[in-house]
């Protein structure tokens, strides 16, 4: 899957894109901000909140179903400094899958989807 960023795209936008490859995920974006006793805080970022940031003016990012949600954390906070929580459908909820370095992201789809007991992955007739 290809990302393209431009100033004008939302996070909203781009978490509808990641959902359209991998629909049994989501993507919430956090940003790192220091306090001023020198606490470092992630905060959520607003769905509706541009991307731009000072200097970007567009950027790709391919995100392959082989890679893990650990290199999606990186390649996120490279590129945008935007720090990615990525979850996997559950029977009951959501799972934080964020820190798994070893399953790819199509394979985290795969369990969700079982997860959901949705055996077909498009509308009967």
């Amino acid at each position: 899957m290809l990302l393209v960023i431009t100033p004008r795209h939302t996070l909203q936008d781009v978490q509808k894109k990641i959902r359209e490859y991998f629909q049994y995920l989501k993507i919430d974006f956090y940003r790192s901000i220091v306090t001023a006793n020198g606490e470092l805080h992630n905060t959520p970022v607003a769905k509706d909140a541009r991307i731009s940031e000072p200097g970007i003016n567009y950027n790709y990012l391919n995100i392959p179903a082989n890679l893990t949600p650990g290199k999606i954390e990186s390649l996120f906070y490279s590129n945008l400094k935007l720090l990615p929580k990525i979850y996997r459908k559950t029977q009951t909820g959501w799972l934080d899958i964020t820190n798994d370095n070893t399953t790819s992201l199509q394979r985290h789809n795969w369990v969700g989807r079982d997860a959901s007991n949705a055996i077909f992955d498009f509308e009967l007739l």
